[in-house]
């Protein structure tokens, strides 16, 4: 699973999926998620991966996510989970970090945003429902992968930037 070590997600289990919802519901399943990238390093033979979660279900079994790392290091997944994890389409943008990774979900379209520049869109009906954000990592061997400053809201709406971990703020 996830430890926190200074106010930061990292995944500290290797060769194991971790999830971690928050129990905050934004209010609509129309929603943006994002956090902050600050890690990423692969592992002997496998990649590390990193995505944002948004539509989790209140059972953390349906969502959508953004995902750094799917089959290579500068791949960009729009993913769908719903009994298993399946591509809806995979990018290819140059790992540059530190990195905002952002998912927007609105009715059926997906966006998937690298520090605010439109990177992929996917169009999918299969999860319409669920209002939680989160986080999902994989760490192999020899890999790590830290996120940090989660930030969720219900579209439309305006951004609402988190506060700075000195003042207090969500991570």
């Amino acid at each position: 699973g996830y430890a926190v070590s200074s106010n930061a997600a990292v995944l500290s289990s290797t060769g194991a999926v971790a999830y971690s919802r928050a129990e905050v519901d934004v209010g609509s399943a129309d929603m943006w998620a994002e956090a902050t990238l600050s890690t990423k390093t692969d592992g002997s033979g496998d990649f590390s991966q990193a995505a944002i979660v948004a539509r989790f279900s209140s059972s953390s079994t349906t969502s959508y996510m953004v995902c750094r790392g799917l089959n290579g290091a500068d791949d960009l997944a729009i993913r769908l989970t719903n009994g298993g994890r399946s591509n809806l389409t995979v990018v290819t943008v140059a790992l540059n970090l530190p990195e905002v990774i952002r998912i927007e979900v609105q009715g059926t379209q997906i966006r998937a945003y690298i520090n605010g520049v439109l990177k992929a869109t996917a169009t999918d009906a299969t999860v319409g429902t669920g209002q939680r954000a989160g986080l999902y990592g994989f760490r192999p061997s020899g890999g790590a992968v830290v996120l940090d400053d989660l930030r969720a809201g219900s579209l439309p709406g305006p951004f609402v930037p988190s506060l700075p971990s000195q003042y207090g703020g969500f991570h």
